[in-house]
């Protein structure tokens, strides 16, 4: 997924790359790192897992549920976060080394919570799994737990919450209560650890899911007779995946869900082996889909990623070069190609008195919502069939008359993208696209509404001789 859809480093992501102030990479190396780091992820956890015994069905599930959670997912479009990459990757390493010794796994440990600090409460309990012997893994969690105490002030992001690792949950939870139910404590405490883990540790969190998911989904693959804990598990993960934690709607999906499949499971006598592998099969094609699908979304819904394009770095350079300049967006970014303070300003708001770098995908970045800036989206016919370009953002549409001649003299409608519902009409002599050597369908290119913000940086910008350019931007200023 990485190679399909990657589309470069995330504003975010830039912010990190500066906290790893030891390390000084180019772009090229931040993509190759962050490249080999997720396509070796899963296979390493294969790998761990047919060490650990598994199956080769089980453990390619691991491998590929890997996959699906945030701490990779989030990474396989735009680099959003290396170090917390490379975490994942040296604790899946350190897996892996672990299946031949707990000592050769230490280096990997140690380097994993370099990258990530908070992944020291999955290598603390791991090790206290490894060293204190199965009939005191339960050791596991209590330190797990500690650690995860004594780092609960860490906030969690917005990707980190339980519905995103909801199709491993499950089988992290199978493998917990089945530990239990037969008194191995150590495939207990692991499923414990890898849950507790998720909302303060996702570096640990991830391989930590897979490895006891995939154990998990073994466990249930012995069952005969019960298939009365799967229908929890696979309504569980439904409700979950679907709700995003919403308790209404959990309690309300799961309980149907929990019926229809307790009355046809009761009235077929289906077996918990006929139903476990189709049902995991089932969610690994559910996750696999819904990364692509994710993914495909972020690349052709028509604005711009959360990533500074092409143009957008080459301002930065060339300011980098020329004394520096204002930004709209991608401060990070900025301070990662010149060695020099962003200076952050509002589009809408007064001219800063020195230079100012404006771009497309920094003026989404700052006004996607507004109703100022739009890119183009389609071609319709008024109510006289006359052909009209219709340009979108996200929450607003301007009807334009445009063509390859520039802006008619004919009044734009702006027009409230929720309802639907005419906003106001906004005179010809407001329009003005961005770039005008650049047509006006072109995905660089934005129509730019001044109605309303003269004297403003943008309004100012767009009419001020320009220092330098590139397509879709400029630095204007002094």
């Amino acid at each position: 997924m990485f190679l399909l859809f990657y589309a470069g480093i995330s504003g975010e992501g830039y912010g990190n790359l500066l906290s790893m102030s030891g390390f000084p990479l180019e772009e090229g190396t931040v993509f190759a790192i962050a490249a080999l780091s997720a396509l070796l992820s899963p296979p390493l956890m294969y790998l761990s897992l047919r060490r650990f015994k598994l199956g080769e069905w089980e453990s390619f599930f691991g491998g590929v549920m890997l996959l699906a959670v945030p701490a990779l997912a989030a990474n396989a479009g735009m680099v959003v976060d290396l170090p917390l990459l490379l975490a994942v990757f040296f604790f899946t390493l350190g897996l892996f080394a672990a299946s031949f010794s707990f000592i050769a796994a230490a280096f990997p440990f140690i380097v994993a919570t370099y990258f990530a600090p908070l992944s020291a409460a999955g290598v603390i309990g791991l090790a206290a799994w490894g060293y204190l012997g199965k009939r005191k893994a339960g050791a596991l969690v209590v330190l797990v737990g500690i650690v995860g105490a004594f780092f609960s002030h860490a906030p969690i992001g917005p990707n980190l919450y339980l519905g995103e690792y909801s199709l491993l949950v499950p089988f992290a939870l199978a493998l917990l209560v089945e530990g239990f139910r037969g008194k191995r404590w150590d495939e207990s405490a692991l499923g414990t650890a890898a849950i507790l883990c998720i909302p303060f540790s996702p570096a640990a969190a991830a391989p930590l899911l897979a490895m006891a998911g995939a154990m998990g989904l073994a466990e249930l693959g012995k069952e005969k007779d019960r298939p009365l804990l799967l229908e929890f598990l696979v309504v569980l993960c439904v409700a979950v995946f679907y709700s995003e934690m919403d308790p209404v709607k959990t309690g309300i999906v799961g309980l149907f869900a929990f019926v229809a499949l307790y009355m046809l499971a009761a009235l077929y006598k289906v077996k918990m082996r006929a139903l476990v592998y189709p049902a995991a099969m089932l969610l690994a094609a559910v996750a696999l889909l819904t990364c692509f699908g994710s993914l495909s979304a972020q690349l052709y819904q028509g604005e711009s990623l959360a990533v500074p394009s092409a143009e957008t770095i080459e301002l930065f350079r060339w300011a980098g070069e020329n004394g520096g300049a204002s930004v709209l967006a991608y401060p990070s970014a900025y301070r990662f190609y010149t060695g020099m303070d962003a200076d952050v300003v509002d589009p809408l708001g007064p001219m800063p008195s020195g230079k100012l770098a404006i771009s497309y995908d920094s003026l989404d970045a700052q006004l996607s919502q507004g109703t100022n800036v739009f890119w183009h989206a389609g071609t319709t016919v008024d109510s006289r069939g006359a052909e009209v370009q219709v340009f979108i953002n996200r929450a607003y549409a301007l009807v334009a008359y445009v063509d390859e001649g520039g802006i008619r003299n004919i009044d734009g409608e702006l027009i409230d993208a929720g309802s639907g519902r005419r906003y106001k009409a906004v005179p010809f002599t407001k329009l003005e696209l961005l770039d005008s050597g650049l047509a006006y369908s072109s995905e660089k290119n934005r129509l730019v509404n001044i109605d309303g913000i003269g004297g403003s940086a943008l309004a100012s910008s767009i009419k001020a001789a320009k220092l330098y350019s590139v397509e879709g931007g400029f630095v204007v200023g002094r």
